[in-house]
């Protein structure tokens, strides 16, 4: 049985694979297939913007990449400086859990910021009105499946998921209906 083995890439995006002859070559297939369905980024950047630190993530689960729409969730936020708080509280059971998802969510629309200190979120927190002892402890059964964590102790930082970028947008969007 031949092994074939393939790197390729077209345009930002990449595909590798190794193993049987037909299997490589019918993935190869598929990925071009993909590839050739994904509508280019480049007509839809605006100059007044600010990019997300990393290229690679979908905002919206697809695999393009959606420029962050300040305007839309601006009655979420308050800014000040670089502190970003909530104007609104959710509620429900999860209510600390959502509030760090919609600020992490905040963070990477408002800032372009998908990496967040764990201080960052503190104070965000404790400005909106909620005041925790562990970020880690509330977002315990949101690791890794919506949110991932970087670093030790005071040095964590945390990161939305694409999974966690498709959730904490409904919450943001639930919310904005709310207030609507």
């Amino acid at each position: 049985m031949e092994t074939l083995k393939i790197r390729v890439k077209v345009g930002e995006h990449e595909f590798e694979a190794e193993g049987p002859r037909e299997s490589v070559e019918l993935q190869l297939q598929m990925f071009k297939e993909l590839v050739g369905a994904t509508p280019s980024k480049t007509a839809d950047k605006g100059t007044d913007r600010k990019p997300p630190l990393s290229t690679k993530e979908p905002l919206d689960g697809t695999g393009e990449e959606i420029p962050p729409d300040k305007s839309t969730y601006s009655a979420l936020f308050s800014l000040e400086g670089d502190k970003l708080s909530l104007n609104y509280l959710p509620e429900g059971e999860n209510r600390e859990a959502n509030a760090l998802l919609l600020l992490l969510f905040g963070c990477r629309v408002t800032l372009g910021q998908e990496t967040v200190l764990g201080g960052r979120l503190m104070q965000g927190l404790q400005q909106s009105g909620l005041t925790l002892d562990r970020i880690d402890r509330v977002l315990g059964p949101y690791i890794p499946s919506l949110v991932i964590t970087t670093g030790i102790k005071r040095g964590t930082k945390y990161r939305l998921t694409n999974v966690g970028v498709t959730r904490a947008k409904t919450l943001a969007e639930e919310q904005l209906k709310v207030l609507g």
